[in-house]
């Protein structure tokens, strides 16, 4: 599994044209939280709103 510490972010890397799944990896949110002393349920919530431009880029 690719991790932060040892991904391209910020290093220099070759362009790649195509989509490469190895690329991506995830990012917890649970330590930063307990940081900011968020419990398991933190006070806010979100959501992803698509405008329709979005949504015909995707094609």
């Amino acid at each position: 599994m690719n991790t932060p510490e040892h991904s391209q972010l910020g290093k220099t890397s070759a362009y790649i044209d195509q989509y490469d799944a190895s690329l991506l990896f995830p990012l917890p949110r649970a330590t930063k939280r307990a940081e900011l002393g968020l419990g398991d349920q933190p006070p806010f919530f979100g959501a992803d709103l698509w405008t329709a431009f979005e949504l015909s880029w995707l094609n």
